[in-house]
């Protein structure tokens, strides 16, 4: 129930960071796999005009995996990584966190209401009239 209500509570937040991580996790796939295909083609072109064929297999087999190593390391950086036991005990917190404001405001008498801090949101909120009594 929980991890439903943590869900609930980050999809708008998550959709558009998701929407970023995947634009830029484009970006960075793209810029490897360029790299390593440029590499791939100046090593077999080099084995071409070499005689040492042995070399050149062993390092195109390190440069794939090289090659693989660093896509898995930008997939692993936009991964997006919720820790939902933290926003659970934030969410059921969340009135706890409940405190009298006294409220002064230029030209205006004080206001005094109970309002409760928002900790995903760093703000306060006030409560309804009813809860303020």
């Amino acid at each position: 129930m929980l991890q439903r209500a943590v869900e609930e509570d980050l999809a708008g937040e998550l959709s558009g960071i998701r929407q970023r991580q995947t634009t830029h996790l484009g970006r960075e796939l793209e810029r490897i796999d360029d790299y390593f295909a440029r590499y791939e083609r100046e090593l077999v072109g080099r084995a071409s005009r070499s005689a040492g064929k042995i070399k050149t297999a062993d390092r195109l087999a390190a440069a794939q995996a090289e090659h693989a190593r660093h896509r898995a390391d930008q997939v692993s950086r936009h991964e997006i990584t919720v820790y939902p036991h933290v926003d659970a005990l934030l969410l059921v917190a969340e009135p706890a966190w409940r405190a009298p404001l006294h409220l002064g405001r230029a030209h205006q008498a004080p206001q005094n209401l109970v309002a409760r801090f928002v900790p995903r949101a760093r703000r306060w909120e006030p409560l309804p009239l009813s809860l303020n009594t």
